[in-house]
């Protein structure tokens, strides 16, 4: 059974394993990674739902990110074996290509038995997906073209704010924020998603 980690199960620290173990009020509030990376609710359950038929049925998987750092903690009656998180690593590896977020550099998976604060073991993989120069170029030169239009938009919005010329500017930034999560460029991604929000409430 899969649970998806909420923005209040978490805090604004990221937890070493000694801290893991030392901070034990921390662990009770599932305190092991930030909120606010760019990963979003729709593919934290896709993933979690990707592990599950891997686990056994009486096992709890929770799922959460911070920035390049995809945590998933393993619970069940008995703490779960090590060799779960081996089986973890490449289905995670193989998929999240397909989820459109290539950001995730490095992938933690903790055991813990339920009713137990600390984790019993924490393993660490990396699981960066390396990205084709000739993509990054792709993104970069469409980039170009849509931040030319969107400044021509924003310098003449005053004179005509039509409806029209709202929709362009949210399509530019929605396809720049999706082309940079595409690249692994997070900050970028990030940065257009909030432009994103902002002119949407021009359509309102």
């Amino acid at each position: 059974m899969s649970i998806l980690l909420t923005q209040q199960d978490l805090t604004q620290q990221d937890l070493t394993q000694q801290d893991l173990t030392q901070q034990d009020s921390l662990i009770q509030k599932n305190c092991w990674v930030q909120p606010g990376c760019f990963i979003q609710p729709k593919i934290k359950g896709t993933i979690a739902a990707l592990i599950d038929p891997l686990l056994a049925q009486t096992m709890k998987v929770r799922v959460a990110c911070k920035g390049d750092r995809l945590g998933i903690l393993l619970e069940a009656i008995a703490v779960p074996e090590r060799t779960q998180a081996t089986l973890i690593q490449p289905r995670i590896r193989q998929e999240l290509p397909k989820l459109q977020h290539q950001g995730i550099q490095t992938l933690k998976v903790y055991g813990r038995q339920l009713g137990q604060v600390s984790p019993a073991w924490c393993l660490v993989f990396p699981i960066a997906v390396s990205i084709p120069q000739k993509l990054y170029g792709y993104f970069v030169t469409e980039a170009q073209g849509l931040l030319k239009n969107l400044e021509q938009d924003l310098l003449t919005f005053r004179e005509d704010h039509s409806l029209t010329k709202i929709h362009n500017m949210l399509l530019a930034v929605h396809t720049i924020k999706g082309g940079a999560a595409s690249v692994g460029l997070q900050t970028i991604a990030k940065i257009a998603h909030g432009m994103e929000d902002v002119s949407q409430l021009f359509v309102i």
